[in-house]
């Protein structure tokens, strides 16, 4: 269930987000791109701004690895 790994991936996010962990580039991009494939631009657009804002180290490998 597409929604269901987004729900976990946010609550996973939440939990780890600002700990320096390196997780939270792989979380961010699933959940970008589990919304693209259940047809959702606008949810993606608002978890890829989301990922934009949040600072995390090699960000950019991110946003590029998802255009």
């Amino acid at each position: 269930d597409l929604n269901m790994a987004c729900t976990i991936f946010d609550q996973m996010i939440k939990k780890y987000e600002n700990k320096g962990t390196g997780v939270e580039g792989l979380l961010y991009s699933n959940i970008i791109t589990l919304y693209r494939e259940m047809k959702n631009q606008p949810k993606a657009d608002e978890w890829y701004q989301k990922l934009k804002q949040s600072g995390i180290e090699y960000l950019n490998d991110y946003l590029n690895n998802l255009k």
